[in-house]
């Protein structure tokens, strides 16, 4: 489990999905919003949500207010991870301590 600090503004990465891992966030302190495949949605502290894998659990969180918010994320682990940047057209690629950032390959 990974806690997240954000300042106003800021997020956690850009949207992006994972092909390996399903994720959870625990808003913590403060409104954080999501950013999901259908729509954008404010989280409230106590309030949790599944990114499961695949492109429909495409997400990112970031602090749209202009106080600090706290999130929990914490998911299933695998030996390696693929997590996909439909934006920028990359994938990433983690195995242990090793990591590699990819071009998307073009259809």
């Amino acid at each position: 489990m990974s806690v997240y600090d954000l300042p106003p503004g800021e997020a956690i990465g850009p949207y992006h999905f994972e092909w390996t891992d399903e994720e959870w966030l625990i808003a913590l302190e403060g409104q954080v919003t999501i950013r999901t495949p259908e729509s954008e949605q404010v989280l409230d502290p106590g309030e949790v949500m599944c990114f499961p894998t695949g492109p429909e659990g495409a997400h990112q969180v970031r602090n749209a207010n202009d106080v600090p918010v706290r999130v929990a994320i914490f998911s299933t682990k695998n030996e390696f991870g693929i997590v996909e940047y439909p934006e920028n057209e990359q994938v990433g690629i983690w195995a242990g301590e090793t990591h590699y950032m990819l071009d998307r390959p073009t259809k």
